[in-house]
């Protein structure tokens, strides 16, 4: 929904803007009815449209409304309606402020969960958090789910993997054991919201053995 009203804002709501500025109309009062009337606008015109676009397979309605009406984003019926919930990623490889960014306007698209890449140091996601109450001056809305990634020194590795995390299975202690300190840590620091990555080998084998090792020792 909020996708649609930012199409609605940037086409006829700008233009009465535009219009207002012609008729030199500048006073706070007038700005506002303009801004509601160019929505009205911009959405009563699609509503009207809807069998031209259906037709042409075009659909500018929210894919969350129209799947939970029975009808998919080509505007073909289901068998059933839907009740989905909309989940994105946040990756803090690619930069606090990048992500505080991009994850504002995924929530504006309708995300209703976050799952992050996983990390060893709660410090990334505290920071992430702060980053975005300080730019858009709230809690974050949604729920993020942070993961932790289960290591053997012969498993595969997705993000950064922090140099204490390698010398110490050089040393040979437990991947299991790394992990519950990672997870004491997130838990200590009110990161609460954790999923597992089980070891991931070459050749694609899971040894979710060791991910439920961390969660049985984790509980006791």
């Amino acid at each position: 929904m909020a996708a649609l009203l930012s199409y609605a804002e940037a086409t006829s709501a700008t233009l009465a803007g535009l219009s207002l500025e012609i008729l030199e109309a500048r006073d706070e009062a007038s700005r506002q009815a303009g801004h509601h009337v160019g929505l009205a606008w911009a959405l009563t015109g699609l509503l009207r449209a809807i069998p031209f676009h259906a037709a042409a397979r075009r659909v500018y309605l929210p894919a969350t409304l129209s799947r939970d009406s029975g009808v998919d984003f080509k505007e073909l019926k289901l068998r059933t309606s839907t009740n989905f919930c909309i989940g994105a990623t946040i990756d803090l490889a690619r930069g606090i402020e990048r992500e505080a960014r991009l994850s504002r306007r995924k929530i504006e698209a309708g995300a209703q969960f976050f799952i992050s890449q996983p990390t060893f140091d709660p410090g990334g996601p505290q920071a992430f958090l702060e980053r975005y109450r300080s730019s858009y001056d709230e809690e974050f809305p949604c729920p993020i789910f942070h993961g932790v990634q289960v290591m053997t020194e012969d498993s595969l590795v997705f993000g950064h993997v922090p140099e204490w995390v390698t010398e110490d299975l050089k040393k040979e202690r437990s991947g299991v054991d790394i992990a519950l300190q990672v997870l004491d840590e997130f838990a200590g620091a009110g990161l609460t919201s954790i999923y597992l990555i089980p070891p991931i080998m070459r050749g694609g084998r899971r040894d979710y053995e060791a991910a439920q090792a961390v969660l049985i020792n984790f509980r006791d």
